[in-house]
């Protein structure tokens, strides 16, 4: 007697194959309803084919409803992500199964004299171990003939190399430039976890190949915020026939029969297609807040890292405040150093930025502000301003200085800098600056000795914070400056690459830790934590010491990047040098394995 999961079915309709699922995937289980204990050998093999409607190459085939028999209950996984019909289809189709079925109905009408490939991946599994038949498609032919030409290869991030997996890869017939903005693919396959993609179905002719995010679900580039690739060149399907042969054994070392037999390959196998997204133009202001009795945040999507113009409205005041930019620019701090501002109930003013419109056009644009306050809390042991830093700063580094909120100034002279010669503390000579868009931190330029301790000592009412309160105790912290020996250094002779360039190194999970240039075909980075790292090479076209992303219009690619192929170790007091030639490997093969272990979905 069948149990209930084999009688039910998992049924899925598909949107040109991208968009939400209208019927959920179902995969259900139910305890065997005889009594005591069920058991036998775990079953390890896949799903085998019985037999389908078409059958397989068949030609002259011109129903829309496709189904296939297997040898054993199944059930579909993941189906709305792995399933592919080419030619891509403009309306829904859907995909389901039930006991041992699948079934396909497409709602296009279909194309005369065209070979039809429907694609499962990996998605049909068996209904209790689910085991999954590989890499499994059918085909037929609305005509005459069966094209059975292919192209294959992998797509990889263009800037990471890792592979991407669920995007479509399509063939044009056509070699008109517009026809990837213009007209969805003529044949579509899609990425597998590997970055692998199949197109079959083809004919013996040259084809335009691209890559495509489809976020829209019509199968061609009409959108930044798609991911695209491209490839240089047309490339021609050929096939080339081999004979294959397969040893048959008696036992483990005895050869029973050896039988040949002819395999076709086809031509090209091994396309490299690198992934990217193009530059989208955006820059708006999103948001502002009071956070802080002293703090105002301005948050925006800031491109050109510009500053907006402030025009107070219910108040007047020249300077009444310190900015502090970040990095990229997106948030800004303005710590606001006139007391009687920072004591209003309400503060009303208009920025002046520049905003990007529908056309990604740089435009004037105004805003008016109006912020309240709120009741602000303050510590009840508040001690005045305090700074931290590290116990312990690098050879290459300046000791920082950072305060929990901005002080009015701060100079040498409120400031002594000592080093401890056996038991006594004597003063040094040190300079100490602001740090550029920080307005909480100061370095400390000074001579140092590495091991010898240091400390920075601020005497009691020495520093004041915005509102005037001043430190009420002293301020006092110790540091040490590493030393030579317990740094690694790195040196590496570049072959092949093309000048300028740059290299980063990094950790296991990709962060850059530091970026230094090519020159004279060496790279080499001094002072490194001992620690495990990568590298990736930048070919930079523009030399602007960045990586840049490419531009379809005007036919700009990505520029390259290239990986050293294995993790480098490091230890302390080590000089290390190696040899690289960046290719010497397949660039789509280069990502080291161990680096940042994560699927790359796009």
């Amino acid at each position: 007697m069948e149990s209930n999961s084999q009688q039910r079915g998992t049924t899925i309709k598909l949107r040109h194959i991208a968009v939400a699922v209208a019927a959920g995937l179902i995969a259900t289980s139910c305890a065997n309803m005889g009594s005591g204990p069920q058991g036998g050998l775990k079953d390890y093999s896949a799903p085998k084919y019985v037999g389908s409607t078409p059958a397989p190459n068949e030609k002259n085939y011109n129903n829309k409803k496709i189904t296939i028999s297997f040898d054993e209950y199944i059930q579909l996984s993941d189906a709305y992500n792995k399933v592919v019909v080419s030619p891509p289809q403009e309306n829904p189709f859907s995909v389901s199964s039930l006991g041992k079925k699948v079934t396909v109905e497409l709602e296009d009408s279909l194309i005369p004299d065209r070979t039809y490939i429907i694609d499962f991946g990996n998605s049909i599994i068996d209904n209790n171990e689910g085991n999954a038949i590989n890499d499994y498609f059918i085909s037929f032919s609305t005509g005459n003939t069966v094209d059975s030409f292919a192209i294959s290869g992998k797509l990889v991030d263009a800037h990471t190399l890792a592979p991407v997996q669920g995007v479509y890869v399509g063939a044009y017939e056509s070699d008109a430039d517009s026809v990837f903005k213009k007209h969805k693919m003529d044949y579509v396959a899609k990425t597998d976890n590997k970055g692998i993609f199949k197109i079959r179905g083809l004919k013996e002719r040259e084809y335009s190949i691209y890559a495509l995010k489809d976020v829209n679900s019509n199968y061609k580039y009409d959108d930044k915020t798609e991911g695209i690739a491209v490839l240089g060149s047309r490339v021609k399907t050929s096939r080339i026939e081999q004979t294959k042969r397969d040893t048959v054994y008696k036992d483990s070392t005895t050869i029973d029969t050896i039988k040949t037999r002819k395999v076709s390959l086809f031509k090209p196998d091994s396309l490299v297609l690198r992934f990217y997204k193009e530059i989208k133009h955006l820059q708006y202001f999103k948001n502002a807040a009071w956070k802080e009795k002293e703090q105002i945040v301005l948050s925006f999507v800031n491109e050109k890292k510009q500053l907006p113009t402030i025009t107070p409205l219910n108040f007047k005041s020249k300077d009444w405040y310190r900015i502090g930019t970040g990095v990229t620019f997106d948030t800004l701090t303005y710590w606001i150093t006139d007391t009687l501002v920072a004591q209003m109930d309400t503060i009303r003013f208009a920025i002046d930025y520049e905003k990007t419109d529908s056309l990604e056009r740089f435009v004037p644009k105004r805003d008016t502000i109006q912020l309240y306050a709120k009741k602000w809390k303050r510590e009840k042991k508040y001690k005045g301003p305090e700074f931290e830093m590290k116990r312990q700063v690098e050879i290459y580094a300046k000791p920082k200085l950072k305060w929990k909120t901005p002080v009015m100034a701060l100079s040498k002279e409120q400031v002594k800098v000592q080093e401890k010669a056996d038991t006594l503390w004597k003063e040094i000579e040190f300079d100490i600056q602001p740090v550029a868009n920080a307005p909480r931190e100061y370095e400390i330029n000074m001579a140092f000795e590495p091991e010898k301790l240091y400390r920075i000592r601020i005497d009691s009412g020495m520093v004041r914070d915005l509102s005037g309160f001043a430190n009420k105790e002293r301020l006092e912290t110790q540091f040490k400056f590493k030393k030579k020996s317990d740094y690694s250094n790195l040196e590496l002779t570049i072959k092949n690459a093309a000048m300028p360039a740059f290299a980063e190194l990094l950790n296991g999970s990709e962060a850059v830790i530091r970026t230094v240039p090519v020159n004279g075909g060496k790279i080499r980075f001094e002072n490194l934590d001992p620690s495990d790292y990568y590298i990736r090479l930048t070919e930079d076209t523009n030399n602007d010491g960045k990586w840049t992303t490419g531009d379809y219009d005007s036919k700009t690619e990505p520029e390259n990047t290239y990986y050293y192929p294995e993790k480098i170790t490091l230890r302390a007091n080590w000089d290390r040098e190696e040899d690289w030639d960046i290719k010497s490997k397949r660039q789509a093969d280069q990502r080291p394995a161990g680096l940042n272990n994560k699927d790359k979905k796009k």
